[in-house]
């Protein structure tokens, strides 16, 4: 499938100059960082693995607060590009539109324009036009074409991602051909989301597709380009809050995935999740909805009843499983902790036993969410917990590696209060009861707006619950969490860079000990943690020696 340069130009209201390309175009492209003379990144802006531009592409420009596609025309089209979609005017860039034009009229081999007020929204605009040419469902079936499920929510959208698309390809594993465009990583923003759409292709049957949002108005959009057939929608909490003013103003973004549905489109649900649930019974009128939650066990149930026992899909029963003897799992051969085991019932099918390999209370949440939306497109029970019983976690999210007889726990990719939250209190299946040393190397949770402090030092008390716990934390928000920090004032530090955190771990962790990272994306834990495993394995090599 292909859409010619005449749809692109009617669908993003642009004109191309001198003239349209010859010819469909049948790839996009966005990527510069491969065109750059150091560009040694992988790049993730592109349909294609590669990300750089090829012959043929259709290079759209974009433009952000470090980058602005619009110096690298002239290197698209020394790749090979057979069109450019620019901005009017180009504010900051190196060369204006007009500018760019003039110049391939004077012989710098520039292809032809396409001239259009704001090349993202055009880019989403493509997208549309090329999901809708791939088809779209009738409104009275959730079978027919590639069927969509968008995914929104505040934390754990991009493993209940994975695990959906884990379970319909278990669901559809005799087809042959791959069945599930899924988002890749979490490119769930405005430049993610059309890129993923523009990989549909007639033999996928199912579109996964992961919405972020960190500013007003964003999952509005988003919405509007994916228009899914089935909402997933997942707890909201504190994430971003900064960025909104109040979490009054953010719950009111997040509705926006359900006031943009299409009518008579499902709604699968945290049912506990009070945020969620008032979403959806403000603006989910006239949407079937379909409930998932997880039921809560020990002093959480006194706390907060057990609104998920209620649910139309529901994990039961929920346990920590530790390794016994010389039991093998997933978790690498010295891991004292194999994952989860719970029961997950169905309102209309049988209940199942599940054994989950993963570290994480709320990777449960993210099962029974996953297991509701497959449920709803058909997948049997059966399908739905070899594939869960089969997953396994994507680096930096709750992940767990064995250096020597240390485990590491790495869940740094992101944070927010309530994933912090679930973390912390996760980490007590690993402690058994405080006879293991536990170190939290955390750093700073962002975009909390005024609440930043008031978030921070509540981890700080929280934190200090954890029997036999030592806490080494980075970033000027963090300081906080040690000043509300309760345990013992020398088990407590906090530190001015990476390289002084790591190198303080390597020197007091030792044998059987524990090991967690967490911080937002930008505080960079992850450099961290590849100084301190480097360090326990020269120190280990040292005591082999």
């Amino acid at each position: 499938m292909s859409l010619s340069p005449e749809e692109i130009a009617r669908v993003t209201g642009g004109e191309w100059r001198p003239v349209a390309p010859d010819g469909d175009i049948e790839s996009i492209s966005t990527d510069t960082r491969l065109m750059r003379p150091t560009g040694s990144v992988r790049p993730t802006g592109s349909v294609r693995p590669t990300g750089s531009v090829r012959p043929g592409d259709l290079f759209v420009a974009l433009r952000g607060e470090n980058f602005d596609g619009h110096d690298f025309l002239d290197r698209a089209a020394e790749r090979g590009a057979m069109g450019l979609v620019v901005s009017r005017p180009v504010v900051g860039g190196k060369e204006s539109a007009q500018r760019a034009h003039r110049q391939g009229g004077e012989g710098r081999g520039l292809p032809p324009l396409l001239v259009v007020p704001d090349t993202l929204r055009a880019l989403g605009d493509i997208a549309i036009a090329w999901r809708k040419k791939c088809g779209d469902l009738s409104e009275d079936s959730l079978r027919g074409a590639c069927h969509r499920t968008a995914i929104a929510g505040s934390c754990g959208k991009t493993t209940t991602k994975e695990m959906l698309a884990a379970i319909l390809r278990e669901h559809a594993r005799d087809d042959g051909r791959e069945p599930v465009l899924a988002t890749h990583g979490n490119l769930n923003n405005l430049i993610g989301l059309p890129l993923t759409l523009l990989g549909l292709r007639d033999f996928h049957r199912w579109a996964v597709l992961e919405l972020g949002m960190n500013e007003p108005g964003e999952l509005k959009r988003l919405a509007e380009i994916a228009e899914p057939d089935l909402l997933l929608l997942l707890n909201i909490g504190n994430a971003h809050v900064g960025k909104f003013g109040s979490l009054e103003a953010l719950l009111d973004a997040k509705a926006d995935a359900v006031r943009a549905l299409r009518p008579g489109a499902p709604i699968v649900y945290d049912c506990g999740c009070g945020n969620t649930r008032k979403i959806v019974q403000e603006w989910g009128k006239g949407h079937p909805a379909i409930s998932f939650g997880v039921e809560r066990v020990g002093a959480e149930s006194a706390q907060t009843g057990n609104p998920a026992l209620d649910a139309d899909v529901r994990a039961t029963r929920p346990q920590a499983v530790l390794r016994q003897g010389k039991d093998a799992s997933a978790m690498g051969p010295n891991a004292p902790f194999c994952g989860y085991r719970f029961i997950l019932e169905f309102r209309d099918a049988e209940a199942l036993p599940v054994e989950m390999p993963l570290f994480g209370r709320y990777n449960i949440e993210n099962a029974a969410a996953a297991a509701a939306a497959a449920h709803a497109l058909g997948a049997s029970p059966q399908a739905i917990v070899r594939a869960i019983g089969a997953f396994r976690a994507a680096s930096m999210r709750s992940e767990i590696r064995e250096t020597g007889a240390v485990t590491l726990v790495i869940d740094c990719y992101n944070a927010n209060p309530e994933s912090m939250g679930a973390a912390l209190d996760s980490l007590e299946d690993l402690s058994e009861g405080g006879r293991r040393r536990v170190f939290l190397a955390l750093g700073d949770m962002l975009e909390l707006g005024d609440s930043a402090g008031a978030f921070h030092a509540e981890l700080g008390r929280r934190a200090a619950r954890i029997g036999n716990s030592r806490l080494f934390l980075i970033g000027d928000l963090a300081a906080a969490a040690l000043s509300a920090w309760t345990g013992p004032r020398e088990a407590a530090r906090h530190f001015g860079c990476g390289e002084d955190l790591a190198d303080a771990l390597i020197g007091e962790v030792g044998s059987g000990d524990l090991v967690f990272f967490k911080a937002s994306r930008g505080v960079g834990l992850e450099s961290v943690v590849e100084r301190f495993e480097a360090g326990l394995r020269r120190a280990g090599a040292r005591a082999g020696s």
